[in-house]
């Protein structure tokens, strides 16, 4: 059994202060299933081959 975890953000919901909320997204048996992680980052300071912050 393999699981997948793949932390992104999503671009197209920006608040007022320009922040956007990180979504994980957890894929098994090829069914997935996105919730946010409850933090929010900068989209300029997202890494998405890291999948991480840069600051």
């Amino acid at each position: 059994m393999r699981i997948n975890l793949l932390y992104l953000v999503n671009r197209h919901k920006i608040n007022s202060n320009g922040i956007c909320v990180i979504l994980c997204r957890i894929t098994l048996k090829k069914q997935r299933k996105v919730f946010s992680t409850g933090f929010n980052v900068n989209p300029e300071n997202w890494n998405n081959k890291k999948q991480k912050a840069l600051k």
